[in-house]
């Protein structure tokens, strides 16, 4: 494998010819000057003469300086482009597989520091990206396999056997089930992947439009009733129906665990310069030690997860998506107890200017 030369040792090759090009214009105007004088009389021979005298030792300086300079550039050059040398040579041990190398940082805190600080910082968040998007593979197969076995395990011993037209029913039944549940993964993660991908065109949204619309949504769709009374005034700039996706998401939530007969409010209200937008139910709320981690893709809380085991709902997606359309808009979704009791999710987004 032939060696890559060092930006240090091509700088001083490009010198070393620019310099050879100066001497030779110098000995060429020499040897012009010589010629001249063996072309003409005595009185300009003579003259000459006196001028290849003079230029002889001015060349003969020129050239020590020359030659000095030569030196002096190659050294400074080498050591100023040792530490690019460096920082290439590190970047080329970084690959996809391990982003855990960083670049070295001298400390003198010059230019090629912050390259390196900020190509460490760029490498830490794709390592962190890539880990995420790793483990989000890996919950994802394995929300997708689940349902997709149990549908198939169910079809399988149904054919072992000759079956009545009611236990095939109540088979179909079973793979409808397991087959919707997927199905509801899949558009969960499709929606996941267009909060983190980009937004559609930012304009004014009046958020009291976008709680009418979740609640209409909502209204003949559950035992529990949702109440919205936002001020008309309060608006943000964003993408309409991604910020209706992430409130119906969290209503979403809220209704699962309210229990029936009870309202989910959504209120809004202007503090400084956001606006928080409140989802509040009624229901048995989320622990603190779980505020935190209910945001992670397919992350339930035990209250969820006891709701799945009894119904067979909720894929852990919802939260994570209103988590990142607000992000998307520079905002952030958090969770607490409000007085009384159950949960409130508070959907933070900078106020319209």
């Amino acid at each position: 494998m032939t060696r890559r030369r060092s930006l240090g040792r091509r700088l001083a090759r490009h010198l070393a010819i620019a310099t050879a090009s100066c001497l030779g214009v110098v000995f060429a105007v020499g040897f012009v000057v010589w010629a001249l004088t063996e072309r003409t009389g005595a009185g300009a021979e003579t003259a000459g003469e006196e001028l290849l005298e003079q230029l002889g030792p001015a060349t003969a300086l020129a050239l020590a300086g020359i030659a000095g300079t030569m030196l002096a550039t190659r050294w400074i050059t080498r050591r100023a482009t040792a530490r690019i040398d460096q920082l290439v040579a590190d970047a080329a041990q970084i690959s996809a597989d391990d982003l855990s190398v960083r670049l070295a940082v001298s400390g003198d805190g010059d230019e090629l520091d912050e390259l390196s600080g900020a190509l460490n910082q760029m490498f830490a968040r794709l390592d962190r990206g890539l880990s995420a998007q790793r483990q989000f593979a890996a919950d994802a197969s394995h929300e997708l396999r689940t349902p997709l076995t149990a549908a198939l395990a169910a079809l399988e011993v149904a054919r072992r056997r000759p079956r009545s037209d009611l236990e095939w029913a109540v088979t179909a039944d079973g793979a409808i089930v397991e087959l919707t549940r997927m199905s509801t993964v899949i558009d969960a993660l499709l929606q996941l992947a267009h909060a983190e991908v980009e937004l559609g065109p930012r304009d004014e949204v009046v958020l009291a439009d976008v709680a009418e619309q979740v609640r209409a949504a909502f209204a003949t769709r559950t035992d529990v009733r949702i109440a919205a009374d936002l001020d008309g005034t309060l608006s943000v700039d964003g993408d309409a129906a991604a910020l209706e996706i992430a409130l119906g998401n969290l209503v979403a939530n809220a209704v699962a665990h309210a229990p029936p007969g009870t309202a989910v409010t959504i209120t809004a209200a202007r503090v400084d310069a956001s606006v928080r937008l409140d989802v509040i139910d009624r229901g048995p709320g989320v622990a603190p030690a779980e505020r935190a981690r209910i945001f992670e893709p397919f992350t339930r809380g035990a209250a969820a997860r006891a709701d799945r085991v009894a119904h067979g709902a909720g894929v852990g997606l919802g939260l994570p998506i209103a988590r990142r359309i607000a992000l998307a808009h520079g905002g952030q979704v958090a969770v607490d107890e409000p007085p009384g009791g159950g949960a409130r999710f508070s959907l933070w987004l900078p106020a319209r200017r």
